[in-house]
């Protein structure tokens, strides 16, 4: 008798995808083939296992959306962690959805998924980004219009790709946040960003210090003139920032995605200060602080 992959309390978890039961079929593990479009490269394979062996006690609560290929086999477009933890739970027969799509909506769909459940790294959604935008001739306005965030926030990813190797390499393994790439982009010196990548990692620096440091160096290239790191003083009538108050701004700069925060200290008070350099860093700052 088959494994069966239908958790018996699927009905509620089905994706917003899946809009009819009649939909909903059980199909063998070996008859679907991976989404060639698939935008996420990496997995965390301590957690696949762990989703196989809970796939292994209740089965796959979520449907897996698939496109047909033929009377025997199908393609992935929605659910590439649930099959491949489904291959390593042993199971056989998995739940789908089946829908007709084009090429263009399987990246898309896939896009959207990995987005929502913030699966991908920003290389890897700087890449999808690039195929709406290069193989479907999709705008950055039409790209942020299907994910749901602003242009400005696709173009800053968008701008990730224009990275040396090895500095993609460290934003992917999370050693250097997309808010500190990005302050990156405009050394356009390949070797240079390298270096000052990895300076940055190194010293522990803020996206504002990071921001601060390139703006020194773009100066100093303009003039040929080397310069070592230097630390940006408060202003005097400025309490000197603490170890907390670093803390905090780190945390609010990689909350609005690399947005430049300052934190001074006036007495009791003082002032949170939030910088943009032009109206659609501005309209992005207002859809992350709305949201």
């Amino acid at each position: 008798m088959k494994k069966r992959g239908l958790g018996s309390s699927f009905g509620g978890l089905i994706s917003p995808i899946a809009t009819s039961a009649a939909e909903l079929q059980e199909v063998p593990v070996a008859a679907i083939n991976p989404n060639p479009n698939q935008p996420r490269v990496a997995f965390d394979e301590q957690a696949l296992a762990e989703l196989a062996a809970s796939i292994k006690e209740h089965g796959v609560l979520q449907p897996l959306v698939v496109t047909r290929l033929n009377s025997h086999t199908y393609q992935l477009i929605a659910g590439e962690r649930r099959l491949r933890a489904a291959k390593l739970s042993g199971l056989e027969l998995v739940p789908v959805v089946i829908k007709e799509v084009s090429p263009q909506q399987q990246l898309e769909l896939a896009l959207i998924e990995n987005i929502q459940r913030a699966d991908l790294d920003p290389i890897e959604e700087a890449r999808a980004y690039a195929v709406l935008e290069e193989q479907f001739a999709l705008t950055q306005g039409a790209i942020a219009q299907r994910v749901g965030k602003s242009r400005a926030t696709i173009s800053e990813t968008l701008s990730l790709l224009k990275l040396p190797h090895d500095v993609q390499v460290l934003v992917s393994a999370g050693r250097l946040t997309a808010g500190h790439a990005s302050t990156l982009v405009p050394l356009r010196n390949p070797d240079k960003i390298s270096q000052t990548a990895r300076e940055i990692v190194e010293q522990g620096l803020s996206v504002r210090k990071a921001e601060q440091y390139v703006a020194q160096l773009q100066g100093q290239q303009a003039v040929g003139k080397e310069i070592a790191p230097v630390k940006p003083r408060s202003p005097h009538s400025a309490q000197p920032a603490t170890p907390e108050d670093e803390v905090i701004v780190k945390a609010l700069e990689e909350r609005l995605e690399g947005k430049r925060v300052e934190l001074i200290r006036l007495g009791r008070g003082g002032r949170l200060v939030i910088h943009f350099d032009n109206e659609e860093m501005l309209s992005s700052l207002y859809d992350l602080l709305t949201k």
